[in-house]
C-alpha cells in the first residue's frame, strides 16, 4: 500500500511540469518541451533585426509573462515598450498582448504566436507568415 502512494506521489510530480506548464494546466508534451520551457526564461537583448546604436531592446521572459522595452541609451527615453501573458506549447510561443505603448498600441489586445527555439544563449523566434509569404525572424542573446 505505501509503495503504491508513493508511486502515485512521484507520478503526479512528474506531470507537474515546468511553471510555465503548470500556469497553463497542462502536462509537459516531453522532456524537450519542458526543457524549452525553462531556458526562454530570463532575459533577453535584441540583436536581429539590428537596433541603432543608440537603442537598446530588452524581453523578459517569467514563467507566466513576457514584456518588452525599447529605450534611447543616449537620453533613457523610453520609445515602445509592450507585455502580458504567453502560452508554451512545444516551440509554439504565443504572446497575449495586454499592453502596448510608443506608436504600438495597434497590437494590444492581439495574440501574436511564434515558434521559438533556444541554443546555447541565443533565442530564434521565428514569426508568422506575412502577406508575402515570409516569415519574421529575431535573435535574441541572453543579459547575464
Amino acid at each position: 500500500m505505501k509503495r503504491a502512494m508513493v508511486l502515485l506521489l512521484l507520478a503526479s510530480l512528474s506531470l507537474a511540469g515546468s511553471p510555465v506548464e503548470a500556469a497553463a494546466g497542462r502536462a509537459p508534451v516531453n522532456a524537450r518541451a519542458q526543457a524549452l520551457s525553462r531556458a526562454i526564461l530570463g532575459t533577453w537583448q535584441l540583436v536581429w533585426p539590428e537596433v541603432p546604436a543608440d537603442e537598446r531592446e530588452l524581453k523578459l521572459i517569467t514563467p507566466t509573462h513576457f514584456t518588452w522595452t525599447t529605450w534611447k541609451t543616449t537620453t533613457h527615453q523610453v520609445l515602445a515598450t509592450g507585455g502580458g501573458p504567453y502560452t508554451l506549447v512545444g516551440s509554439d510561443y504565443c504572446e497575449q498582448v495586454s499592453f502596448a505603448l510608443g506608436g504600438v498600441e495597434n497590437v494590444a489586445g492581439q495574440v501574436l504566436c511564434f515558434e521559438v527555439q533556444v541554443k546555447g544563449d541565443t533565442l530564434l523566434q521565428i514569426g508568422p507568415r506575412g502577406p508575402d509569404g515570409g516569415r519574421s525572424r529575431e535573435v535574441w542573446k541572453r543579459v547575464r
